[in-house]
């Protein structure tokens, strides 16, 4: 969002170390400014911003042609603190076959191949579930890549398939 000390003043100082009239914050904090008019008056105002951080998976659309094998990467958005998570993976299956599972995020999560329920595969469905094990909460920056799943692309032309994260059959949840 945009912070806009107001104008007219002669100059600006902000607690991030900006001396202009507006700033742009992307995270939650406390914002200070401080203001001089052109005859050496001062003054000082300060506000603290709130972000609500939708935490999710990311998965990127891909297309692939017939028995083209594409890796889609399943990544962190607003991930901070996490305990716990668990949910679905959803694609359909006369389009793509699912393969492995892989590129496991970072070592301090402790991801692994026996996370994920891949009986159900053939249906299109890859179910999860992870537990923080040190029970401190992972913090991860947007785009971290948590995992990845190697599919073969099956018909006989190029197209896009989505594959998406579901609460079908395991219920989307982030602790």
């Amino acid at each position: 969002i945009t912070l806009d000390a107001g104008s007219g003043y002669k100059a600006y100082s902000w607690n991030t170390g900006a001396a202009t009239q507006k700033i742009n914050v992307k995270s939650t904090g406390l914002y200070k400014v401080a203001v001089t008019n052109s005859t050496g008056c001062s003054a000082s105002d300060s506000v603290f911003v709130q972000f609500t951080d939708t935490v999710g998976l990311a998965i990127p659309s891909l297309s692939a042609v017939c028995n083209q094998t594409v890796e889609i990467p399943v990544k962190a958005t607003a991930f901070r603190n996490i305990l716990s998570m668990q949910g679905s993976v959803n694609w359909n299956a006369s389009d793509l076959r699912f393969e492995v599972v892989s590129s496991f995020g970072p070592s301090s999560m402790n991801l692994n191949a026996s996370i994920f329920g891949v009986t159900q595969t053939c249906s299109g469905i890859l179910t999860f579930s992870w537990n923080d094990t040190g029970g401190a909460g992972q913090t991860l920056p947007d785009s971290t890549t948590l995992f990845t799943i190697r599919f073969t692309a099956l018909g006989s032309t190029m197209r896009t398939v989505p594959v998406t994260v579901s609460s079908t059959p395991t219920p989307i949840e982030f602790i």
